[in-house]
């Protein structure tokens, strides 16, 4: 373990030598070495001085499409050294997609470097500015945009679609359907017909997954909305919750507003004690800002840099069948997508105002760095690594990324189901020291298959992560979530507590179907609302040295018993402030558990998977475990430091240090 963290940090602390020597590099090269770009440039400038001069026949770049050619044309001409293209502050409109091909590599001797001005702050925005609005009295106001949009945002705020009800949510009558054209059955006049064709959207919670449908047609006899799209899926519930956005009409509250989506007319209602003369709104217009792109036969894109930057507005759209995430906001798209790249690095940027995920490093990337960076108003998620099929060719594999230091928060706005930092089919991973709050669904994934077929994902260590406040709005979910066989991954010194959930399953970490070869290690898991750790069904597991304290259901609770190993659970401290012990198929002899320390706040009898402490000894579980008091510091302010004579030692538990889980400091020099 010592070991593990010192190689972690000695490749950070390496990587950051490493682009300290760059900048220095880059800062003694000569000019042609460096282009600047303004918003108030000229492409028919040189781009070679950051400021126009008296006469205004030179100063910096317009676009970054021009200087993206100037560092073409030089790569062209072998040059070798670094190039930097410095933008000044403001905001870049983008007309379509920002892309670099594998012509727009840097080298290793020379990376290329998009970064900010010094103490300036560039936005690439995929939004353009709403105008030419008519004042309808009462704060209400009305213009007629000539394109269709699912967001706008009010000076960099989100607005909220007009919605019924205003709070809480609406109830299905009856379960969710299979059919091919879904019919909601709706009580009293919760759906209205004349809602049908003009763009309000039904939006479904159930279970772990979301589904958004525009209403087609309301049948008011039988109390029958037919919706866009198909209503089969991997999970049908009861009384599903539901809301309906983009409701017709004059907006009833404040800082609401709704689009026709026939005439494209949006009616909005002011934002509270502020005035829309005052207010620049903004709605995105394009889904992707920026794609990297390489592969096939045309070659690789490399040794790119984007640093101190900031992503803002994407679009998300709603096709005619509907919006039905599987799991994780599957159908959800990117706003910055890579693709066959090696050695790219995003650091210090800023990605908020997002339509769907913010960051995908879809497949075929290797050796990709993500760091320091901040991600939030999210429509899904943070970070997306990974293709959700096993890659036909090594060129298609995703692998060997660090994914460091990272604010992840409030995402889930458009599709709750979305995961704060998600990695399917992807392996040799560091997931380390990022800090993942406020988020409606899980924290991390790690995996995408469901059972013990081999699949290449192993060796993705997650640690020091600090994950905290998720799980406000659907179910089944976990801090740290692990899918699959992954022999290798680590789960170790994470930081995980108040993890919620609508009916079932707030884990905090959560080992689920087919979960092998998986090592859990050093972590400390509290106030999760279903139980610490669970373990849906897997084999060849480790549990080992860690704290499961104040969990509010169970501590812990294994669901699936199979004719195998499941895991070994050991050295580990289970406090108990509320709920049971262990919960499910823990009696069937293939789970291993021993030297753990539990203790019962509540000073009552413990259960144990539905035996007495004696009955569980009895069948040889815990043999050399103990009831006692651990004599935490002080477990009522969380902090579970061991005082001295801590009877947990004598078990050979190691006190767990986790002063530096999440971001570490910047030391870079922006």
């Amino acid at each position: 373990m010592q070991l593990r963290r010192r190689s972690v940090r000695f490749v950070r602390r390496w990587q950051r030598v490493a682009w300290f020597l760059i900048v220095v590099c880059a800062g003694i090269c000569s000019a042609q070495d460096v282009f600047y770009v303004s918003p108030s440039g000229n492409d028919a400038w040189s781009g070679k001085v950051a400021t126009a001069n008296a006469t205004g026949s030179d100063g910096p770049l317009h676009t970054l499409e021009a200087a993206r050619d100037h560092v073409r044309q030089l790569r062209q001409e072998k040059h070798t050294g670094a190039i930097r293209v410095v933008l000044r502050g403001g905001t870049y409109t983008l007309n379509r997609t920002f892309e670099l091909r594998p012509e727009d590599s840097g080298l290793a001797s020379g990376a290329t470097i998009y970064e900010a001005y010094s103490h300036e702050e560039p936005v690439i925005s995929g939004g353009v500015r709403v105008t030419d609005w008519t004042d309808r009295g009462k704060g209400q106001w009305q213009t007629s945009p000539n394109f269709a949009t699912s967001q706008l945002f009010w000076d960099g705020l989100r607005l909220p679609r007009t919605q019924t009800p205003k709070n809480g949510y609406l109830r299905m009558v009856g379960k969710t359907n299979a059919d091919t054209q879904f019919q909601l059955q709706y009580d009293n006049d919760d759906i209205r017909p004349e809602w049908a064709g003009t763009g309000a959207e039904v939006v479904l919670y159930i279970a772990w997954f979301e589904a958004r449908y525009r209403i087609v047609e309301v049948d008011t006899t039988h109390h029958i909305a037919i919706l866009a799209g198909s209503a089969k899926g991997s999970a049908f519930e009861s009384q599903a919750r539901y809301i309906v956005e983009n409701i017709p009409g004059e907006p009833a509250v404040a800082g609401t507003w709704w689009q026709n989506k026939k005439s494209n007319v949006i009616q909005l209602r002011e934002r509270p004690l502020e005035s829309l003369r005052n207010a620049e709104i903004i709605a995105p217009r394009l889904s992707h800002l920026m794609e990297i792109r390489g592969g096939n036969s045309q070659g690789r894109v490399h040794d790119v840099r984007f640093s101190g930057i900031t992503f803002a507005y994407s679009r998300w759209e709603m096709t005619d069948s509907g919006l039905k995430s599987n799991q994780a906001a599957d159908v959800a798209d990117a706003a910055v997508i890579l693709r066959g790249t090696d050695n790219v690095t995003i650091d210090h940027c800023t990605f908020h105002g997002m339509g769907g995920y913010a960051l995908a490093l879809r497949g075929g990337n290797q050796h990709a760095i993500i760091d320091h960076n901040h991600l939030f108003d999210l429509g899904a998620g943070g970070i997306r690594v990974g293709e959700g099929e096993i890659p036909k060719a090594p060129e298609q594999i995703s692998s060997h990324h660090v994914i460091t230091n990272n604010e992840i928060d409030h995402d889930g706005l458009v599709y709750p189901s979305a995961v704060g930092l998600w990695v399917l089919m992807s392996g040799d991973n560091t997931i380390a020291h990022n800090h993942l709050h406020d988020l409606t669904y899980s924290a991390i994934s790690v995996g995408w298959s469901w059972g013990y077929n081999p699949v290449p994902v192993a060796n993705n260590h997650i640690d020091h992560n600090l994950i905290h406040d998720i799980g406000t709005v659907l179910s089944d979910l976990g801090g740290i979530y692990l899918l699959g066989v992954q022999p290798g991954t680590r789960v170790d010194h994470n930081l995980i507590h108040h993890v919620g959930c609508f009916t079932y399953g707030g884990w905090g970490i959560y080992l689920d179907e087919g979960s092998t070869g998986i090592t859990v290690e050093n972590n400390i898991v509290y106030e999760a609302q279903s139980a610490g750790f669970h373990i849906h069904y897997g084999r060849d597991n480790v549990v080992r040295n860690n704290i499961f304290a104040s969990n509010r259901d169970y501590a812990a609770r294994r669901t699936r018993s199979e004719n195998f190993h499941a895991l070994t659970f050991e050295r580990n401290i289970v406090v108990l402030a509320t709920g049971a012990t262990l919960d499910g198929a823990w009696s069937d002899g293939n789970v291993t558990l021993d030297r753990n320390l539990y203790w019962n706040a509540r000073h009552s009898a413990m259960q144990f998977a539905g035996s007495t402490w004696e009955q569980w000894q009895a069948k040889g579980n815990d043999v050399h475990s103990t009831i006692a008091d651990p004599l935490f510091r002080n477990a009522a302010a969380y902090d579970f430091t061991l005082l001295p004579g801590s009877p947990a030692l004598k078990l050979s538990f190691q006190p767990i240090d986790l002063n530096d889980v999440g971001p570490l400091p910047d030391v870079s020099s922006r």
